[in-house]
């Protein structure tokens, strides 16, 4: 599925999936993705409850990190708790 995601991104069909950005904004500086949101990780007590209003649930999300550690946590939540009600 990521790969599908990332493929559709970067052929610019950014419409077809959801692509979130969960580094710190001090790293988004230094190097960024266009179409990416920021939703940096250490901030997801703030954005967190709300995520569900942001995303939507019947979309393809891409999540983006440096190293992918970050990426996988998000994700790994998203999936424990049904993409969107957490």
């Amino acid at each position: 599925m990521a790969t599908a995601c990332m493929d559709a991104a970067t052929a610019g069909q950014v419409e077809d999936v959801q692509l979130i950005d969960v580094r710190e904004p001090w790293e988004e500086e230094t190097a960024s993705l266009p179409f990416f949101r920021l939703f940096p990780l250490s901030k997801l007590q703030v954005w967190g409850p709300s995520i569900a209003e942001q995303l939507d649930p019947s979309r393809e999300t891409l999540v983006l990190c440096h190293h992918g550690v970050r990426s996988m946590q998000v994700a790994t939540v998203r999936l424990r708790c049904g993409r969107h009600q957490c």
